[in-house]
C-alpha cells in the first residue's frame, strides 16, 4: 500500500503521544520528529526507533520530504519558508483534524493514491538535470528544483518568495508572463550569479486562465561542452565514412570474368598465379575491356584477400589534391584541411591499392609514388613522421608506357617499378568468340540492376553481334544491350532490334567485320567520335562520353587533340 509521509513537531512527552497515535495508520509513514523543548536526540531516539530525530523543522523538510507535517510549535513561518524545497508544499495542520483526515483515508484507501502520484512527481523532479522555477501569475516565485541551486550556486530560501517582474525582468518567466506565448533558447545571465543559461519558459493555463509560468534551463557551459562533443563526433563520423567509402573488400572474382576463348582462359590462370605473389602488377589494355575486374580479382585470390581493397582513379582527382588523396594530410597542411586525413595508402594497409589511369600522373606525383614502391615509406601532407605502407600495388592504364617513356612523359625507373608482373587483357574483337556468352550474361546483369523483364537473345542476333568490331569494348557491348533490352517488347531480342542500334555505325564505316583488319589508334579515335555523336559535344556531353569510355575528361581532350577531333 502506497504510504503517505508525515513529520511531526512537538515537545516531550506530547511528541511521543502523536508518533503512538499517527503510527496506528498503515499507511502513515512517519518521517521525522523534531522535539522543540530540546530534549535529548539519543533520548528521543531510543523511544522511537527506526524514526529520524532532527533538530529543525528545515532540516527534516529538506531532508525528509514530509507531505503533511504536525506543528505544536506556533511558528509555522518556518514551515512556509522551507516549503521552498518541495513542488507541492507542505501541508501543516493540527493534530485532530489530520487525525480525522487520515481516518477517512483509512476508510477510503484509493485517495492514498493521490499522495503516492505526488511523491512521484516530487522525486522525478529533484532528479532532472535541468533547472526549474515556477511563478505564479503574478510573477511570485514559489517553487525551484535542486538543480536550480546547483547550477546556480543560489540557495532557494534566497530566492522563494521573490517576484520575477523586479528580479528579472528581461527574463524567460517574464516574457512568457506577458506574452502568454511559449519562450524558447532565451540566453541570459541568471540574476545573481555568473551562471550563464538557456531558458525555455511556457505559460500555464486552466481553460482560458493564466495560472503561472514554469521555466527550464541549462547551463551554457552544458550547451558548449554538447556541442564540442557533437562537432567532435560528426569530425569521427565523416573520417569513418570517408574510410567506407574508399573501403572494400572486392566486387569480383576471376569467376566472374566470363569468357570462353583461350586467349582469355590463359589470361586468367596467369592472373591466378600472379595472385599467389606479392609483387606489383601492370595491367594494360584499351577503355573497356575489364582492367578492373582483373584487378579485383587478383586481390580476392591472394593471400590479402582479407584486408582492403582500394581504388584510386587517378586521372578523376584534381593534381593539387592527389599527394593527400594517396598520402594522407595532418589538419591545418592547407586550406580547409579542418581535421587529419588518412590517406588511401593507410586505408588499404595490409590489402591492395589499385591505381587505374596510372599513365595519367604528372612527373612530380611519379616521383613520390616511386619512393613508396621502392622504400614502402611515404609522408603525411603537413607532417614529420614517416610511414611505412604494407600494401601491395596493382595498377592499370589504356596508354602504352613504353611510349610514354621514350617521350619523357613518364618515368622509366617508375615504369620498370610497375611493370613487374604484367597482364595485356585484349580488346573484343580480338576475342570476337566470347561475344555470345558475355551478350547473355550481360543482359542477366542489366535486367537484374534496372528491374527490367528478362530477355533471351535469338542465335542470328548473337551472329550479328560477333561481325561488329566493338571498338568500345565490353563496356561498348554493354550499353547497346541495355538500349535494345529497353526498346525491345518481344521475349527476346531479335537480329532486327540489334541491327537497328548497329546500324549508323555500319554506315558510316565505323565498323568492320573481325576479318577487316584496322589499327588500334583507328579503332580507338572511332570509339571517341561515336560516344560525341551520341551524347553530344557540350561540356556535359563530353563528360558522359569519357565516362562512357571509361576515361577521365582530361584523358578525351588529349584523344580529341591527338586524332583533331572538333
Amino acid at each position: 500500500m502506497p504510504s503517505i509521509k508525515v513529520g511531526l513537531v512537538s515537545k516531550g512527552d506530547k511528541l511521543f503521544d502523536l508518533a503512538e497515535r499517527f503510527m496506528r495508520f498503515e499507511f502513515v509513514n512517519l518521517c521525522g520528529v523534531v522535539d522543540i523543548s530540546g530534549g535529548s536526540r539519543e533520548a528521543i531516539a531510543g523511544k522511537l526507533p527506526g524514526i529520524p530525530v532532527f533538530d529543525s523543522t528545515d532540516d527534516m523538510i529538506t531532508q525528509q520530504g514530509p507531505q503533511f507535517v504536525i506543528d505544536d510549535s506556533e511558528s509555522q513561518g518556518v514551515i512556509n519558508k522551507a516549503n521552498c524545497f518541495t513542488l507541492f508544499g507542505v501541508i501543516v495542520m493540527g493534530s485532530m483534524i489530520l487525525e480525522k483526515f487520515f481516518t477517512l483515508i483509512n476508510d477510503h484507501p484509493e485517495l492514498i493514491q493521490l499522495f503516492r502520484d505526488m511523491e512521484l512527481m516530487q522525486i522525478i523532479l529533484n532528479n532532472v538535470q535541468e533547472g526549474i522555477q515556477y511563478v505564479n501569475r503574478d510573477g511570485d516565485l514559489s517553487y525551484v528544483n535542486p538543480a536550480f541551486t546547483k547550477i546556480t550556486g543560489i540557495d532557494p530560501r534566497d530566492r522563494i518568495g521573490t517576484n520575477v517582474f523586479a528580479l528579472s525582468r528581461d527574463g524567460a518567466l517574464v516574457k512568457a508572463l506577458e506574452t502568454k506565448k511559449p519562450v524558447f533558447g532565451l540566453r541570459n545571465m541568471s540574476t545573481n550569479s555568473k551562471t550563464e543559461v538557456v531558458s525555455n519558459a511556457s505559460p500555464i493555463f486552466a481553460g482560458s486562465e493564466l495560472l503561472g509560468a514554469v521555466v527550464v534551463f541549462r547551463d551554457i557551459s552544458d550547451i558548449m561542452k554538447l556541442t564540442r562533443e557533437l562537432k567532435q563526433s560528426n569530425k569521427i563520423i565523416a573520417s569513418l565514412s570517408s574510410r567506407l567509402e574508399q573501403y572494400q573488400r572486392h566486387k569480383f572474382v576471376l569467376n566472374d570474368i566470363i569468357c570462353e576463348s583461350e586467349n582469355m582462359l590463359a589470361l586468367k590462370e596467369k592472373a591466378r598465379k600472379m595472385a599467389q605473389s606479392d609483387s606489383t602488377v601492370l595491367i594494360q589494355g584499351e577503355s573497356g575491356t575489364g582492367k578492373e575486374l582483373f584487378a579485383h580479382a587478383i586481390h580476392h585470390a591472394s593471400q590479402r584477400s582479407n584486408w582492403p581493397f582500394v581504388e584510386v582513379n587517378c586521372a578523376s582527382i584534381a593534381e593539387n589534391l592527389l599527394e593527400s588523396e594517396l598520402f594522407g594530410h595532418e589538419k591545418g597542411a592547407f586550406t580547409g584541411a579542418d581535421r587529419r586525413k588518412p590517406g588511401r595508402f593507410e586505408i588499404a594497409e595490409g590489402g591492395t591499392i589499385f591505381l587505374d589511369e596510372i599513365g595519367e600522373l604528372k612527373r612530380e606525383m611519379q616521383a613520390k609514388l616511386l619512393r613508396v614502391l621502392q622504400s614502402k615509406e611515404y609522408d603525411r601532407v603537413g607532417g614529420t613522421g614517416t610511414f611505412t605502407a604494407d600494401v601491395r600495388v596493382i595498377a592499370a592504364t589504356n596508354r602504352n608506357l613504353r611510349e610514354m617513356v621514350a617521350e619523357g612523359e613518364f618515368r622509366e625507373d617508375l615504369y620498370y617499378r610497375l611493370n613487374v608482373l604484367s597482364l595485356e587483357v585484349p580488346p573484343l574483337r580480338q576475342r570476337i568468340h566470347d561475344v555470345p556468352v558475355l551478350a547473355k550474361h550481360l543482359l542477366k546483369k542489366i535486367s537484374s540492376r534496372t528491374g527490367m523483364y528478362k530477355k533471351g537473345i535469338q542465335k542470328e542476333a548473337l551472329n550479328l553481334l560477333q561481325e561488329y568490331a566493338w571498338p568500345g569494348n565490353v563496356r561498348e557491348l554493354e550499353n547497346i544491350l541495355e538500349k535494345v533490352l529497353y526498346y525491345e517488347e518481344g521475349d527476346y531480342i531479335t537480329l532486327e532490334s540489334i541491327a537497328i542500334q548497329l546500324e549508323p555505325f555500319i554506315k558510316k564505316g565505323k565498323s568492320s567485320a573481325p576479318g577487316a583488319v584496322c589499327s588500334l589508334e583507328e579503332a580507338e579515335m572511332q570509339a571517341v567520335k561515336r560516344a560525341l555523336d551520341f551524347y553530344g559535344r557540350t561540356v556535359e556531353g563530353k563528360k558522359k562520353a569519357g565516362e562512357a569510355l571509361g576515361i577521365s575528361l582530361a584523358t578525351l581532350y588529349n584523344k580529341l587533340k591527338k586524332y583533331g577531333i572538333e
